[in-house]
């Protein structure tokens, strides 16, 4: 919490105040906002049913929430970009590609288990915000390439469809 109210408030009053005095963002900002209420209602019901261990409990929420945040609100972004670049060069787009960023999430949750067992703020604050940002780009990526995959599939198999 620390890593994330040090970036938070470092911007969001200026963008508080800015929201504020604009009618027609402030009702584009609470639309926006009302996704991120029941992903944070789905995060609270995670970790009240996990509170039998407090720190797992602690844990599955952030992984909840870093991933329905990844899916609702990066994904649409992430699929547009990956689509862009696809149409610009020729690349193919694979789940394996995801393994680099595997490997960094599962680095995060073991610096987790470190800094639970050192009892270390500085470890547990560096490594709970890689968990977060790790967990929230696999979730944007993977959904993209999956969308991206569906979609060149369908393609696929329509323009089959009409040749035959």
């Amino acid at each position: 919490m620390t890593v994330f109210n040090q970036w938070y408030y470092s911007f969001s009053p200026y963008l508080a105040q800015f929201v504020a005095s604009e009618p027609t963002v402030r009702f584009a900002v609470r639309l926006m906002l009302c996704p991120l209420l029941g992903i944070l209602h789905v995060a609270a019901a995670t970790q009240a049913i996990l509170s039998f261990g407090q720190e797992l409990s602690i844990v599955a929420s952030g992984l909840v929430a870093s991933s329905l945040i990844g899916i609702f609100y990066c994904a649409p972004w992430v699929t547009g970009i990956l689509t862009m670049v696809k149409r610009r060069v020729r690349v193919s787009l694979r789940l394996a590609q995801l393994k680099p960023l595997i490997t960094l999430w599962l680095l995060s949750i073991v610096s987790i288990l470190i800094g639970e067992i050192l009892a270390s703020p500085l470890i547990m604050m560096f490594s709970t915000a890689t968990f977060v940002l790790a967990t929230l780009s696999l979730s944007a990526l993977a959904v993209a390439i999956v969308m991206l995959w569906s979609y060149a599939k369908q393609s696929s198999e329509a323009r089959r469809h009409l040749s035959s």
